[in-house]
């Protein structure tokens, strides 16, 4: 998986407590190698400039202008995490006519033998904040697709959700398809929220962009849109609204 693909995928999330929702929906990212965003222009999708699809490196890592490798190097410095012997992929929404929401972004290390060594896990949210939890083993061994790894939850991300509790992942990435799973946890009340994402890889080119224009249009402006109308839906099942806490000093945290 030399070249850049498009993700076709399926979005669910599913609350236990204190009131079940559950809202499915589909949407697509790319995938694409972090050294060579430049892979991904076509006519129609640009890098660091407006178009119909594009890919901004000022909406990734610290924001501040520094490059994306740049931001991705400083983080295993801070952490004092060995460079994996394997290649960075960044999994992500683009921007469609300039307008993009992430609500997570994935930063993989994938190795020759198609292995996971490691995840960052970039969260946003609406209240334009982010935080990454940072995945990997101690030892550097690969990560199995059948294996959860834990982190503790540090981010406010929806006012209808404590910060507090832990998140556990699971990731199973293949040449031709993706599936990652996020469950909320509270020591006392077991599993709150259950999301996932699965789907196929396709061809990243000209014809597909083309077609996923049509076929899902604005799909950035759908996401943020679904967000507020599931807000809007728990308001209505009376779930309690928490006000937004400061957000962690550190931009990152790091398993275990």
């Amino acid at each position: 998986m030399l070249t850049p693909k498009i993700l076709l995928t399926h979005v669910m999330h599913k609350r236990h407590s204190p009131a079940v929702n559950q809202f499915a929906y589909s949407v697509y990212y790319l995938w694409f190698p972090l050294d060579n965003p430049e892979s991904l222009k076509t006519p129609l999708f640009s890098i660091n400039r407006f178009n119909l699809f594009s890919f901004q490196a000022r909406d990734y890592g610290a924001r501040d202008g520094r490059t994306c490798r740049e931001w991705l190097g400083e983080q295993l410095m801070t952490f004092e995490i060995a460079q994996p012997k394997g290649q960075w992929w960044l999994l992500t929404m683009p921007r469609v006519l300039g307008y993009v929401f992430n609500p997570v972004s994935f930063w993989c290390c994938i190795n020759a033998q198609n292995e996971l060594l490691m995840v960052i896990a970039e969260v946003h949210n609406t209240f334009g904040e982010s935080h990454s939890y940072i995945l990997i083993h101690p030892d550097g061994r690969a990560i199995s697709p059948q294996e959860w790894l834990e982190s503790d939850k540090l981010f406010h991300v929806s006012p209808f959700l404590e910060v507090k509790g832990k998140y556990q992942f699971r990731f199973d990435i293949r040449t031709d398809k993706l599936g990652i799973w996020i469950d909320h946890t509270m020591p006392e009340r077991g599993k709150v929220l259950a999301t996932a994402m699965s789907g196929k890889f396709i061809d990243y080119n000209h014809s597909n962009l083309s077609k996923l224009a049509l076929s899902i249009p604005l799909v950035t402006v759908k996401v943020i849109a679904l967000i507020h109308w599931q807000a809007l839906r728990l308001w209505l099942k009376k779930v309690k609204y928490r006000n937004k806490p400061p957000p962690p000093q550190q931009g990152a945290s790091k398993w275990p």
